[in-house]
């Protein structure tokens, strides 16, 4: 609502949501004129982080819900496994709803990956550019370093922001690999590979 005002008053506004796409979403971001910069991440770093979060915030999710006492129950490759077979489908049908939404092209729409973003605001500033918006490499820097310093303060969610744990978590699991490369190939093929596994 507020970032529906805020488009009304002439103001940009930037609001973070895991959301996949879909009709409705589409419908509304054409009517507001709302513009998207989907971010991605190698999955296996996505298991990574998922993990820290279960682990250390909170095991309810919007995705799947599972108890404290029994995520506590379980061997860190149980839980490795419960995460790759709960969470990890929903992020691939994450990304395939924006590939579809993108295709779709009925409101702008960039990529930018999370390794990208973490110490290079070229690669963002690229992404704001290509749905409308320009700003320096400066003014990106200081949204991002204020989305930084929200994050050290508790104002929002971030484990690490370590690019390459899920390397490490492949390399102790070996099954981890063939498991992600399965479950990609269960994507139309013409979005198979899109990513980086």
């Amino acid at each position: 609502m507020s970032a529906a005002i805020s488009a009304r008053a002439g103001r940009n506004v930037v609001a973070r949501a895991l959301v996949k796409a879909n009709e409705e979403l589409m419908s509304l971001a054409s009517q507001f004129n709302v513009r998207f910069i989907v971010q991605t991440r190698g999955l296996s770093d996505i298991l990574a982080s998922r993990l820290d979060h279960l682990n250390s915030y909170s095991t309810t999710s919007s995705i799947c819900h599972i108890s404290d006492q029994h995520w506590r129950e379980l061997s860190e490759e149980e839980k490795l496994r419960y995460v790759t077979k709960f969470f990890i489908p929903w992020h691939i049908d994450f990304r395939y709803s924006w590939l579809e939404a993108a295709k779709a092209a009925t409101v702008p729409i960039s990529w930018v990956t999370y390794e990208s973003t973490l110490n290079d605001p070229t690669a963002l500033r690229r992404s704001l550019g290509e749905i409308g918006f320009t700003y320096s490499d400066q003014e990106v820097s200081q949204a991002l370093q204020l989305s930084n310093d929200g994050a050290k303060f508790g104002k929002t969610m971030f484990n690490q922001g370590v690019v390459g744990r899920g390397a490490e978590l492949e390399a102790r699991y070996p099954w981890l690999t063939h498991e992600l490369r399965e479950l990609e190939m269960l994507q139309p093929s013409e979005y198979r590979g899109k990513f980086r596994i």
